[in-house]
């Protein structure tokens, strides 16, 4: 589990950027394409801060692939 996120169940950025690397040589030899999506949650810390990490950790989770709320 080292090479992801606890929380996300994501790749840890170490664990993207070689990810993203084989799927760059892979577009290359394949004449292909591949997809990033990049978020950004503006005023994030405001969530801890106000609600508590608790809250801030369901958000988190919410956006992601495998998000789910409790």
């Amino acid at each position: 589990m080292g090479q992801y996120n606890q929380l996300t169940r994501l790749p840890n950025r170490f664990y993207f950027m070689q990810l993203l690397e084989q799927a760059l040589v892979d577009i290359n030899l394949n004449n292909s394409s591949v997809g990033i999506l990049f978020l950004d949650l503006d005023n994030f810390k405001s969530v801890h801060d106000s609600l508590g990490l608790h809250y801030g950790d369901q958000l988190i989770q919410a956006v992601t692939p495998y998000g789910r709320l409790q």
